[in-house]
């Protein structure tokens, strides 16, 4: 797990609750504050895991809703510190058909790995714009962050504007399937 995301998830809790829980959720996780996240290293999925269950805990948040909030404030933060990445697409349905190479570049960013380190096996995208006006987006992870990712499309969908719905289909890790499959779908405007 990119460090960029225990990071701003400290950084969420200290700015929603104030540092003083911080503590107890490093202590209930198992991990030494010094730790000290850097958002440019690689952590275990497990360091990631503990700690994400420990803030839930502590803030007495089901982790389905605290993935909601975080994406929340993910999408804040990247729109304020990556709008590069936002301006590089004409449009939520570009962004999202791209999502892979999004993911690429925010590790790059991020990280001192190289393109051939950069791992993307949590992502396939099946996406046919030229056909319709649904991407799929197919998401495989031990972190199982798939409504983070599914509130985060459609932040992304409000950020340009653009009426879409996203689904999060009955296939899901949570429910032990082998991925998550999140479906977004624009209305189609007559020209």
């Amino acid at each position: 797990m990119l460090g960029l995301f225990p990071k701003l998830l400290i950084d969420f809790v200290d700015s929603e609750n104030g540092s003083g829980l911080l503590d107890d959720i490093f202590r209930a996780a198992g991990i030494p504050k010094s730790r000290g996240f850097r958002e440019n290293k690689i952590y275990p999925d497990r360091e990631w895991q503990r700690l994400f269950s420990a803030a839930c805990v502590r803030l007495d948040i089901a982790p389905d809703l605290m993935e909601v909030a975080f994406a929340r404030y993910f999408a804040r933060y990247t729109r304020e510190n990556c709008l590069s990445i936002y301006s590089a697409f004409l449009d939520s349905k570009e962004l999202i058909a791209n999502l892979r190479s999004v993911h690429r570049q925010v590790i790059e960013k991020y990280s001192n790995l190289n393109r051939a380190e950069t791992s993307l096996n949590g992502f396939r995208i099946d996406a046919a714009p030229a056909e319709g006006s649904i991407i799929a987006i197919h998401y495989s992870s031990p972190n199982k962050l798939c409504r983070f990712l599914e509130v985060l499309a459609r932040q992304v969908t409000r950020f340009y504007g653009d009426d879409a719905r996203v689904e999060h289909t009955a296939h899901c890790m949570k429910r032990g399937d082998f991925e998550c499959e999140i479906h977004v779908s624009w209305e189609e405007t007559p020209e």
